[in-house]
């Protein structure tokens, strides 16, 4: 019995900072956070640029591929909706397609994306 509930609070324990990224970014600072340049880890040819005036390019090499307006928002992005999670909505500003990425972390330097429906990370660390 005491053997499995040192295994719960170890359990609780390490899923708990995951979850304070999660729920701490707030949207009156995540625009500011976001706003730069964001190379893919996997492939820093592939970068997001976010401006301040909510716009959103998606380059590969120096390539510009598409554009979007964007902005954060809580709980609800098109058709997905959870009560404590914040999603990047991206509009394209050719055809008005939306595309929701749930917002795993964003700090300074790492921004860490998971689309709804879909279990892999796509990981970004901000270009200084």
């Amino acid at each position: 019995m005491k053997r499995n509930q040192i295994i719960l609070v170890l359990l609780l324990f390490m899923s708990y900072p995951s979850q304070i990224n999660a729920q701490d970014i707030t949207l009156s600072n995540a625009t500011q956070t976001l706003t730069g340049t964001w190379l893919n880890d996997e492939d820093p040819s592939h970068k997001f640029v976010f401006t301040t005036s909510n716009k959103g390019y998606i380059f590969q090499g120096s390539e510009l591929l598409q554009t979007y307006d964007y902005e954060i928002v809580s709980t609800n992005c098109n058709s997905y909706s959870a009560p404590t999670i914040n999603f990047l909505k991206l509009t394209n500003t050719e055809n008005g397609d939306v595309y929701c990425n749930e917002i795993l972390n964003l700090t300074d330097n790492v921004l860490s994306l998971m689309e709804p429906g879909n279990a892999e990370i796509t990981l970004y660390t901000k270009q200084e």
